[in-house]
């Protein structure tokens, strides 16, 4: 019970405070950083690809914690959590746009899903590796179990 109480405050307090961050930043009515148009362009699909792989990196991380679901059934459940950490993130990314639409100043954009949705796969397959102890040392230190 100890253990999954001290996972919980690591990976769901820090996947909330994650996604209420890029909330934060979808609620900004302007996001000028003031490069050329094409570095901003490019530095802002960067961040949305960034800021959803550890978001997906988080939420994979917090379902592997539960053991009934990592332990029991192998490959099944590893492709069910991956699955399921995509799907969760994807539905943020989704609402994420819904809520920027809504914001003055600020449009949804597909485009910015599309980008989301590498960043997700990104995180979901890092947070897998992690779980299977297939990344070198220096990435574990970040996300160790």
């Amino acid at each position: 019970m100890k253990h999954k109480l001290i996972h919980f405050i690591k990976y769901g307090a820090f996947t909330i405070l994650w996604m209420a961050f890029i909330f934060f930043l979808s609620a900004q009515s302007r996001l000028d950083i003031g490069l050329e148009d094409l570095w901003d362009i490019i530095f802002k699909k960067a961040a949305h690809i960034f800021v959803y792989t550890i978001l997906a990196l988080l939420i994979t991380k917090l379902l592997y914690g539960y053991r009934h679901w990592s332990q029991q059934g192998g490959r099944v459940n590893s492709l069910l959590i991956i699955i399921l950490a995509f799907l969760v993130g994807f539905v943020f990314a989704l609402s994420d746009e819904y809520h920027q639409a809504l914001v003055p100043g600020r449009d949804g954009n597909m485009m910015d899903v599309y980008m989301d949705s590498l960043g997700l796969f990104m995180g979901v397959v890092w947070g897998y590796r992690l779980h299977l102890d297939k990344l070198r040392h220096g990435l574990k230190v970040l996300f160790s179990k």
